[in-house]
């Protein structure tokens, strides 16, 4: 726990900023729950997440933070902040990152921390500096926005006021990429018809009740 406290700490100073893909404030609150239903004493006889049964996307979502955390600050810091022998390996949180946001049913079955989690995890391999041609995880990120329906508000939803932000910031984010990767590859963009979006602008806090 200390060490994952350790690189989201690392996350919300580097990463964060730049990709808001989410509500900061209930994913703090998830992750107390997760960390308090785990028993430190023996994990592997922890019994099943009461959180993960109700978001089985936020331990995709927590690895793929951890992975980001890794692969944004260098490895010098990391070694400082961890300890020489305790720097995870980025290789095998990849790996887990992405097994476990398959497991969750991503992409047929997405919900909002998933695809946050696979926007994290495949955006460390890009640069906006030297943007590849047309990602192919742009494309899969804009299909899976567009079939949750983020493109649009739904009044008198069920939604809390976290999840509306957090759906907005995921579309804008995706429409971000959409141009990014329109003005490298010269093609056309995804989203092409403003018509087909009514989402409102995102929020500027992350405090609840308070922009968000």
């Amino acid at each position: 726990m200390e060490t994952c406290e350790k690189l989201c700490s690392v996350f919300t100073s580097t990463v964060f900023p730049l990709m808001p893909l989410f509500h900061l404030q209930s994913f703090s609150e998830d992750f107390r729950e997760f960390w308090k239903e785990i028993n430190p004493a023996n994990m592997h006889d922890s019994g099943p997440s009461r959180l993960l049964q109700r978001k089985p996307g936020f331990l995709a979502l927590l690895l793929s933070i951890v992975f980001s955390s890794l692969t944004s600050a260098p490895s010098s810091w990391m070694k400082e902040l961890l300890g020489e022998e305790e720097v995870p390996d980025k290789r095998d949180i990849y790996f887990a990152a992405a097994l476990s946001t398959t497991l969750t049913g991503f992409p047929r079955q997405p919900s909002i921390y998933s695809l946050a989690a696979y926007i994290f995890a495949q955006s460390q391999f890009v640069r906006e500096e030297d943007f590849p041609d047309s990602p192919d995880f742009i494309t899969t990120s804009f299909r899976v926005a567009l079939g949750m329906g983020l493109h649009r508000d739904f009044p008198g939803t069920s939604f809390t006021i976290a999840e509306i932000e957090t759906r907005r910031r995921l579309w804008f984010y995706i429409c971000h990429l959409d141009v990014m990767s329109s003005c490298s590859s010269g093609l056309s963009p995804l989203f092409i018809d403003e018509k087909m979006a009514n989402t409102e602008k995102i929020g500027q806090s992350d405090r609840q009740g308070e922009g968000i």
